[in-house]
């Protein structure tokens, strides 16, 4: 009888417990990859706008690493994004992303700099 009673409490266990797989992270990783790589693109792009030598020509190098940084990051994003189609949160930051990566570009050509792609 007793036997009878620890394989039952053994099978009402595993019943209840879920495979790791199935579990529901407690908070979505996705969601904070995109919070860091938009914290990364943003910094960049701050970098971008605010040149630290105002009034002497533009680091071309520079300029062109940082706007091709951003959009690489604004890849990335949109990427893990699209995972989530229809959830706001996500929709905005691939959005976002997108626009940064957008007023990159236009700085690197208004520099003028000819960074290629």
């Amino acid at each position: 009888m007793r036997r009878a009673a620890v394989v039952l409490m053994l099978l009402t266990g595993c019943a209840m417990s879920r495979p790791e797989a199935e579990q529901k992270p407690p908070e979505s990783s996705d969601t904070t990859i995109v919070q860091s790589l938009e914290q990364q693109q943003q910094e960049q792009e701050d970098e971008l706008m605010h040149p630290h030598v105002a009034g002497q020509a533009p680091d071309c190098g520079k300029v062109c690493e940082l706007a091709s940084n951003i959009c690489a990051l604004s890849g990335r994003i949109c990427a893990i994004t699209a995972h989530h189609s229809g959830e706001d949160d996500m929709d905005r930051a691939c959005s976002e992303a997108a626009d940064r990566c957008a007023r990159a570009k236009n700085t690197a050509a208004s520099a003028p700099c000819s960074c290629g792609g």
